[in-house]
């Protein structure tokens, strides 16, 4: 009997012993489907954020690697020195096997095209397990989106490469400091925004919310009101929905239940946020807004009792990521 089989099997009967068989057989198949690795491009922005623990910024060996980049296109004199000192700490190796590992990285910066090609690894909290080096090339080239193969058999990556590592390797201030002037940088050229709505169904209440929103730990890059006739609301929200995977007949439902209100005005919001935390959808591997999600809830268990003839999802609406934000945000 195949090997693969018998260890099938032997999972199945520990793992679901008390269920029927049918189910026994479903269950397996529908945990193996979820933990199968999914290539997907996401946005460099959002991938490079999620890289935070404690609200800092944990990855600092990927601008290390940028910065080695930008030394070898001329831009700075110092980066190989910084790598060779990381990677002598980090893989506790002699200068020689560091000089063969800064050799093979020059190779691939000139390559550039094969860090298009092969995806780096996420962990199950889209966390880099993989691909440090490509990343640092996305980040010099300034891509838009970088492809990714999200791993969840993986768990979660403990790789930790903060400030306080630096520290205890040796790296001195001025050092730290020319590193952390690069995130700094990198950073402001990879905002998150996220598109936030609050529907005329609490319009009495769109400064309160407000308030609810900034405790949240989001900042306000813009916000204004706007007014819609009967037709152009519909309009509207069909096309805020439009990039999303909800099914038409609660879209529907929803403007059903918004359009007796007489004063279509919906307050719009573009919130900024600078350590995300996304979760993967597990229908089709899109990101999901953790924060968004958690605010949108918050929202309308507090002021659902306020609305008159509630029906769910009709007090305000979160993009569930930096693709759809920017969509929505051309709409107002």
């Amino acid at each position: 009997m195949h090997s693969s089989f018998v260890k099938w099997v032997g999972v199945c009967v520990k793992k679901y012993a008390s269920l029927p068989y049918k189910k026994t057989i479903g269950r397996y198949v529908e945990e193996r489907k979820r933990k199968r690795p999914v290539e997907k491009a996401y946005l460099l922005s959002d991938i490079l954020r999620q890289q935070n623990r404690d609200d800092s910024f944990d990855r600092l060996d990927i601008i290390v690697r940028l910065l080695a980049i930008e030394n070898e296109m001329h831009i700075n004199q110092y980066g190989w020195d910084l790598y060779f000192k990381m990677q002598s700490e980090r893989c506790n190796e002699d200068g020689e096997a560091v000089k063969n590992r800064i050799e093979n990285f020059r190779q691939l910066i000139h390559k550039m095209i094969d860090y298009k090609n092969i995806p780096i690894v996420l962990d199950s909290e889209l966390k880099l397990y993989d691909g440090s080096h490509r990343m640092a090339l996305a980040i010099y080239n300034k891509t838009s989106d970088i492809k990714c193969l999200v791993n969840k058999s993986l768990g979660e990556t403990d790789t930790y490469y903060g400030n306080n590592w630096f520290v205890e390797h040796g790296f001195n201030p001025r050092e730290i400091e020319l590193i952390n002037n690069r995130l700094l940088s990198v950073l402001n050229d990879n905002r998150i925004r996220i598109s936030f709505l609050l529907w005329p169904s609490v319009s009495d209440y769109f400064d309160e919310i407000e308030e609810i929103i900034i405790e949240y730990g989001f900042s306000i890059a813009r916000s204004k009101n706007v007014a819609f006739d009967d037709d152009g609301f519909g309009k509207m929200i069909r096309k805020v929905y439009s990039v999303d995977d909800v099914a038409e007949w609660k879209i529907e439902k929803k403007i059903e239940y918004l359009n007796p209100i007489p004063n279509k005005c919906v307050r719009y919001y573009l919130l900024e946020i600078t350590w995300p935390h996304y979760r993967t959808k597990e229908i089709n591997g899109n990101l999901i807004l953790i924060e968004g999600e958690r605010l949108k809830d918050d929202i309308r268990k507090r002021y659902m009792n306020k609305v008159k003839d509630y029906y769910f999802d009709i007090i305000c609406h979160s993009a569930d990521n930096s693709i759809q934000s920017s969509y929505i945000d051309s709409l107002f």
